[in-house]
């Protein structure tokens, strides 16, 4: 029976199965008859506690070492009593690797809910047997199969979390040096592309915070979404791949991959967007307000004849205009700053923007990010150019 949720006591040393079937097991750490009849529960449990086990004798000498990992922040407010809860455990599509979507709360505060995104972090376990070096082969193989079929959209989701495999490599740094460049150099091999990039860097995913946040939930759940998801994070890799090559024929294989993908995808997650405008409970983080208008900006620049797309678009910008933006450190409404003058940007189209003394800026067409610095200045992400286009000052 799969497992729905899992608690783990770092005083007690016990765990609380909860299965989907509605039962409640609760069992010490070491028992070997965790999960009767699934070793692939019994692996990440043996995984998680070891994590948990090592954090919690960790926390009272203010140790960041698993930082990267778990994607949190330790405090001195924790302590060897807290409980990590897991509300959502799944394997990857080829079974390298296992995430869990888990919480971190005092014992008295155990109530079962999956709201508290503030506190809410995913950690990756890779399973005892996964080589590394095959775990690279296993991801091009899953992109070549979603990449070669003429209807991505019917093809269902074998698991929702499969796309992290290739994020669990990007961003964890015990693995990066010694997967990740096996991994670029079988990617660049794949689309025809052997020249070593003179500038080899990965952009940030567009969507890490829309889909970490505000989204997680629904997003984790949604098989069609999160099979366009899979192909978009190695687009964003292979785009890079391919700028400044004067190779024509990379740049038509790239672009003719994925320019389907990328409209279905904008699609749906305009959609969503758009829902929870409609629900009228919806307060959105400064890091997502910008990731929804990058993405609205995106689809206005390339889909302007679609007019149920923009219509969407236009929905959004106008919910964007009155949303309550909240910070979740200050509870402030953050905004860009000039790169000029230092004055805040209005928050409209990001394809262009202007500051109120008229300094006029041109966005990155990948990432939308205007310049550091004024003048002409190379996107941090990606080296595209980014102007000034006028000056008054």
């Amino acid at each position: 029976m799969a497992i729905s949720g899992l608690s783990w006591d770092a005083e007690e040393r016990d765990i609380t199965v909860f299965t989907m079937d509605g039962k409640v097991r609760v069992l010490t750490y070491q028992d070997s008859t965790l999960v009767e009849n699934e070793a692939r529960s019994r692996i990440i449990l043996q995984k998680f506690t070891e994590k948990c086990q090592f954090l919690s004798s960790s926390l009272d000498d203010n140790c960041k070492e698993d930082k990267s990992f778990l994607d949190m922040e330790t405090s001195s407010s924790q302590s060897s009593t807290m409980v990590a809860r897991v509300f959502g455990v799944d394997a990857s599509a080829n079974g390298y690797f296992y995430a869990i979507t888990y919480t971190l709360s005092s014992p008295m505060d155990m109530e079962y809910k999956t709201d508290q995104y503030d506190n809410s972090y995913l950690c990756f376990c890779p399973s005892v047997d996964s080589d590394k070096i095959e775990l690279a082969d296993s991801v091009l193989q899953l992109w070549s199969r979603y990449r070669s079929s003429g209807h991505v959209e019917e093809i269902p989701s074998p698991g929702y979390l499969y796309w992290d495999i290739f994020q669990f490599m990007v961003y964890d740094h015990s693995m990066q040096n010694e997967v990740y460049p096996e991994l670029l150099m079988k990617l660049r091999k794949y689309i025809g592309y052997d020249e070593e990039p003179s500038n080899d860097t990965t952009p940030e995913d567009l969507s890490e915070d829309l889909f970490l946040t505000k989204w997680k939930k629904e997003l984790y759940h949604n098989s069609t979404l999160n099979s366009y998801r899979a192909i978009w994070n190695i687009s964003n890799i292979a785009q890079t791949l391919a700028f400044g090559s004067e190779d024509i024929n990379l740049r038509n294989i790239v672009n003719e991959s994925f320019l389907f993908i990328q409209r279905r995808y904008l699609e749906k997650v305009l959609v969503l967007m758009k829902s929870y405008i409609q629900s009228n409970e919806f307060v959105i983080l400064a890091s997502d307000q910008l990731f929804v208008s990058m993405a609205c900006d995106w689809a206005l620049r390339n889909y302007a004849g679609d007019a149920a797309m923009s219509l969407n678009i236009q929905k959004i910008y106008e919910f964007l205009g009155q949303v309550k933006i909240s910070d979740s450190e200050e509870g402030t409404t953050l905004r860009e700053k000039c790169p000029a003058c230092n004055e805040d940007l209005p928050f409209d189209s990001l394809r262009k923007v202007k500051c109120t003394n008229g300094h006029g800026w041109e966005r990155c067409s990948l990432t939308f990010q205007i310049a550091a610095t004024p003048y002409i200045r190379s996107c941090s992400a990606c080296n595209i150019k980014a102007l000034n286009l006028t000056s008054n000052s």
